[in-house]
């Protein structure tokens, strides 16, 4: 089974390419200002660390982004996009590297691997670390089938991997396209991987794909359109079908933001919109079940975000709602959906509109 133990001190970082430039330079000032003995190559929101800096130690071992000045400054920023402060810090000495943090913005575990993607300088790189080590990135020479792998997408156009869902093969969700890294049922190694594009919808970034059963759903780029995606034998390919087509008046001119899947006891895909509207859709793919409903509560509101979480034998389901304000002051209320199962016969009373006559007496007759 895969390892979660620390990497080795010898591990290879894909993600940080050391001594990328020589500092020779620091400012004080209201934004630090950073100066390389040669071109640094970098541009405005790449991410750095700064290692060895003599006298402005402050900024050691931190992670900013890059503003580009000229080919050998650029000013620093938090991760935030403020520009950092540097009046208050000791003045610079000698001495500093530059290194280029690469890091990537999705991640899934796959067959014993760990698999990132959707780095900034590659966005359409693939890297995995080992099999059945989940921390090291090392290869080897000779390679191995167990080595860590380092391969990109044959990609036609400026493609980003927004999202890694790990099922019978792994899913590569890119921004204007779907692909299959499918391996036929073999080890996920470079010798047995064959990357495949499905379709071109194209999935957004968030929220990330839903995996259920041997299915996932996505959002489409647009933000507004959901597909989903499974084997077809009749096709031998991944293809899906649109899940919204039906009830596309429930999603014009709104975006998703939140969902989440609800196993047991419905079969619900709770999905909140960017307006605080709630929406479920009851899924069940293996039947060519699918439907949508729209949800209000008694309290007007904003949904904000959902969740579900397994309580014993039931699939929590948990919403972010935004009331009311306090003059300008938002207040966010956790609740709790009611569970929703229904065991008696004569408590299956679940209608839009009706009323319980229960009486200890005989009823002969009812008139309206």
């Amino acid at each position: 089974s895969a390892t979660d133990t620390a990497p080795p001190q010898d591990a290879k970082n894909p993600f940080i390419t050391t001594k990328f430039g020589i500092i020779t330079g620091i400012t004080q000032a209201a934004q630090a200002v950073v100066t390389t003995q040669n071109e640094h190559g970098l541009f405005t929101g790449d991410t750095v660390r700064l290692v060895s800096v003599g006298g402005m130690t402050q900024v050691n071992n931190l992670y900013f982004l890059v503003e580009y000045l000229t080919e050998t400054t650029f000013g620093l920023q938090t991760v935030d996009g403020t520009d950092v402060n540097s009046t208050a810090y000791t003045a610079y000495t000698s001495g500093g590297y530059v290194e280029l943090c690469d890091f990537p913005s999705c991640v899934c575990t796959h067959q014993q691997r760990r698999i990132f993607g959707g780095m900034r300088r590659r966005p359409s790189h693939i890297a995995t670390s080992q099999t059945g080590n989940l921390y090291n990135m090392n290869d080897s020479i000779p390679a191995k089938a167990d080595d860590a792998l380092l391969f990109q997408l044959p990609v036609t156009r400026g493609d980003v991997i927004v999202a890694l869902v790990s099922s019978k093969e792994l899913y590569v969700m890119t921004s204007s396209g779907e692909w299959v890294s499918a391996t036929g049922g073999g080890a996920y190694t470079l010798d047995n991987i064959k990357n495949t594009q499905q379709s071109d919808n194209g999935s957004a970034r968030m929220p990330q794909p839903l995996a259920i059963l041997n299915t996932i759903l996505y959002t489409q780029a647009n933000g507004d359109t959901i597909w989903d995606a499974g084997y077809q034998f009749e096709t031998d390919s991944y293809a899906g079908e649109e899940r919204t087509i039906m009830s596309s008046h429930l999603f014009a001119g709104r975006t998703i933001v939140s969902w989440a899947y609800q196993h047991h006891p419905h079969r619900l895909i709770w999905v909140v919109l960017d307006d605080g509207d709630l929406l479920t859709m009851t899924y069940l793919p293996e039947q060519r079940i699918w439907g949508w409903a729209r949800h209000d509560t008694a309290m007007s509101g904003h949904a904000v975000s959902v969740c579900s979480v397994r309580e014993g034998t039931i699939d929590a389901v948990y919403l972010v709602f935004r009331r009311y304000y306090v003059g300008s002051t938002a207040v966010y209320f956790v609740e709790r959906m009611a569970n929703r199962e229904v065991l008696e016969l004569d408590d299956n009373h679940i209608v839009d509109f009706g009323y319980i006559y229960d009486a200890p007496m005989e009823i002969t007759a009812i008139t309206a």
